[in-house]
């Protein structure tokens, strides 16, 4: 008899565990609230347009990359072209545009912030090339005794483990670097690690700086193109997927674990939540919500997202840049954002807009409490506020947006998150990658409770769907060696 296995949230990480509990046997069943698979990284429709929910970018399709090897080992063929241009950083209403060629992107970043912070950029791209081949070889950052022995042995690891204790802010050089230089620094690493240059280790400043060099791919359908294929895999190859099935609670059955939704009760030997340590501590049984207390306790605040998703008449141009970082002089009033990531829609995209006009997703971070205890009527005044400020910024780098037709103004908050993608509060990101997560050790995924994990964007190695992908592969690998148990089963 199979080995069974319950999957909670069809975001990234977890359609990438129930894939891998899968190809080891296991009858796995994957339950997701929303109508929808990819979480964070999904997309939806309205009339006639296609847009993705936030900020995403698809990267590490190359095979010796964390993502292309799950991909090969899950046998899920993914292709997608490469963008020529990666990414357009404006500022002052001049853009930076990197790209994959780094005698370029040298000369662009000297010419706008000066040869200094050219040269520690560079720095910082050969350290987070090493850092990605390193997090493929062995745990990294180390959890423990074991790891640190294993990273000692390793001359690579060894030599990595300073920019761990060394802040991005530290390696710029003082006062060879503007204030421009440094607020462009900030509002990227923000995307990467939900954390400042001052509060970010190096090594994973680093690795946020190094993706934006690296190939960005994209597919036809963008980024929820790639989940929404994960899930077809998963369910042509047998598995169960519930839609619009959500958890209420879970708790300890015996030797594994009963869940609890709308449609009755299940029962599997192990249990995989892709879950933020808030909705999990919230649908814990009291024995096991301490798990996961902890970590709520220390982080009693997160960053959330405003959104503004465009239907718009394609006025970009041809040799546009498919992303763009808007980092702005003041700080947006209604949103509390000091930057904003914008994503175009392929000109040839038919699955994304019609002919002549481009999907566009604008999204910032937004603190979470300033959200929090509105009524209706003050909700909606300040999420019209939202798409106002966030259409105007907009506007600065791409002024022919102000008289454009456009079919399609959706303006989001942290309540609208909440509700598209079930995660308590409107929290986008998880935890950030920041001295203090650090100290008290990055999430393993590891509970403490036999059978039961967690995977996602605040699982090592954390953000970005390459990341939780990476993270699911290690976390289904130490939870296949607990003991077999019953298929998944309803009862009650």
């Amino acid at each position: 008899m199979k080995r069974s296995s319950i999957v909670v949230g069809a975001g990234a990480g977890g359609l990438f565990a129930a894939l891998y509990l899968q190809q080891a046997g296991h009858d796995v069943m994957l339950l997701e609230s929303k109508a929808h698979v990819g979480g964070c990284a999904s997309a939806f429709s309205a009339k006639g347009f296609r847009f993705l929910s936030g900020a995403t970018t698809l990267i590490g399709l190359e095979p010796e990359m964390p993502l292309g090897r799950v991909l090969a080992e899950l046998e899920v063929p993914f292709a997608a072209p490469i963008a020529q241009k990666n990414i357009s950083v404006w500022q002052r209403g001049e853009p930076l545009t990197l790209s994959r060629d780094t005698g370029a992107n040298t000369e662009a970043l000297t010419r706008a912030h000066g040869e200094h912070f050219a040269q520690f950029w560079n720095r910082s791209v050969q350290l987070g090339a090493r850092g990605w081949g390193l997090i493929t070889q062995l745990h990294f950052p180390p959890r423990g005794p074991g790891d640190l022995l294993g990273a000692a042995r390793n001359p690579q690891a060894w030599g990595l483990l300073p920019a761990l204790l060394q802040s991005t802010a530290s390696k710029l050089g003082g006062g060879l670097i503007s204030d421009a230089a440094k607020a462009m620094l900030d509002e990227l690493l923000l995307v990467s690690t939900q954390a400042r240059a001052a509060n970010t280790p190096w090594l994973f400043g680093a690795l946020g700086m190094e993706y934006l060099q690296r190939p960005l791919y994209l597919a036809e359908g963008g980024m929820a193109s790639l989940l929404e294929r994960l899930a077809e895999v998963f369910v042509r190859r047998g598995g169960t997927l519930k839609l619009e099935t959500p958890v209420s609670a879970f708790a300890r059955q015996g030797d594994g674990f009963r869940v609890q939704t709308r449609e009755g009760v299940l029962d599997a030997e192990h249990l995989v939540l892709n879950l933020t340590h808030w909705d999990a501590k919230r649908l814990a049984a009291p024995e096991l919500a301490g798990k996961f207390a902890g970590t709520v306790a220390r982080h009693s605040d997160a960053w959330a997202a405003c959104t503004l998703h465009l239907g718009v008449e394609d006025v970009f141009g041809d040799d546009v840049a498919p992303y763009h970082q808007l980092v702005l002089e003041q700080t947006l009033p209604v949103s509390g954002a000091h930057s904003a990531f914008v994503t175009l829609s392929r000109r040839d995209d038919r699955s994304m807009a019609p002919p002549g006009f481009r999907s566009v997703t604008m999204s910032c971070h937004a603190p979470a409490r300033g959200w929090e205890g509105l009524s209706d009527a003050e909700h909606g005044q300040r999420k019209a506020a939202v798409g106002e400020e966030l259409l105007s910024a907009l506007a600065g780098p791409f002024p022919q947006v102000k008289s454009a037709a456009k079919p399609v103004v959706l303006p989001g908050t942290p309540k609208t998150w909440q509700g598209f993608t079930g995660r308590w509060g409107g929290r986008v990101g998880g935890l950030p990658f920041d001295f203090a997560t650090l100290r008290r050790g990055y999430p393993t995924g590891r509970t403490g409770v036999r059978g039961l994990a967690r995977v996602g964007d605040t699982v090592f190695p954390g953000q970005s769907v390459p990341a939780c992908a990476w993270g699911a592969r290690r976390v289904v690998g130490e939870l296949l060696s607990g003991a077999a148990s019953p298929r998944t089963r309803t009862a009650g």
